[in-house]
């Protein structure tokens, strides 16, 4: 059972990654807020904010780099236009 859980971890460890760095990238701009909100409020928006920003990276890679779609050709669009 042990193998099953380390194996989870460390699919998910680039996007926990990523949504680490954009979190301590978020405090850092945002660091005038703190003592508006409060240290507590002010880290649970924070990773709120972290999570929603870091689900858009769906293809991330464990190097740190986006990986990018291959746009469809004109000729399937041209397709897709006629059928309907």
């Amino acid at each position: 059972m042990e193998d099953s859980k380390n194996k989870k971890n460390s699919a998910d460890a680039p996007k926990k990654k990523a949504r680490k760095q954009i979190e301590q990238k978020l405090e850092e701009a945002l660091s005038n807020l703190r003592p508006i909100l409060g240290k507590k409020k002010f880290k649970r928006r924070i990773k709120k904010a972290g999570k929603v920003i870091a689900s858009g990276v769906k293809n991330f890679k464990s190097n740190g780099s986006v990986k990018t779609k291959k746009e469809k050709s004109a000729t399937m669009e041209i397709k897709n236009e006629s059928v309907q």
